[in-house]
């Protein structure tokens, strides 16, 4: 099996584990951020998030713009999810990468539910009895989580699933 890690995937080519403290990545220095540039399109209830945080359109020139108030958020969300500890065994985040191949479609409303979600999944007691976990002990290991945990769980799932084209 290849290195575990943020990324990785094994000889099968399913993403392997990323360690707990793997999901805080700096921010980007401003200096080599105008190489990476792009634009971004979202929906109206993104755009009165910003809004209720003071961002405006104006070309990039203050600090309550979108774009630098898109940054800054993002910059606190990293802060934050690097400080919230989630505790949860690699094999039961080994099997939760196969529960949800996906994890990015996993929305707001069933992380907050993720215990009750993940019993839904196509795979869910294949995937288990293959790793060698008892039901009600990964649900319990997943309800004892907040949401913030589970949230960051979820984000861990994603940045170890992502399309190696994407990292």
């Amino acid at each position: 099996m290849a290195k575990s890690g943020k990324g990785t995937r094994d000889e099968e080519g399913k993403p392997s584990p990323a360690p707990p403290d793997a999901c805080y990545t700096p921010p980007v220095p401003a200096a080599s951020r105008k190489h990476h540039r792009q634009s971004v399109t979202l929906e109206p209830a993104a755009v009165r998030v910003l809004e209720r945080r003071g961002a405006h359109p104006d070309r990039g020139r203050g600090p309550l713009g979108t774009s630098a108030t898109i940054n800054r958020a993002l910059a606190q969300f990293e802060m934050l999810m690097a400080r919230t500890a989630v505790s949860l065994e690699a094999r039961y985040f080994s099997a939760l990468l196969e529960i949800v191949p996906e994890p990015w479609n996993v929305s707001p409303t069933e992380i907050a539910v993720l215990d009750q979600y993940l019993p839904s999944t196509p795979d869910f007691s294949e995937v288990l009895k293959r790793h060698g976990i008892g039901t009600a002990e990964l649900l319990d290991a997943v309800k004892a989580l907040d949401v913030a945990q589970r949230v960051v769980l979820v984000d861990q799932l994603v940045q170890a699933a992502a399309p190696q084209h994407l990292i």
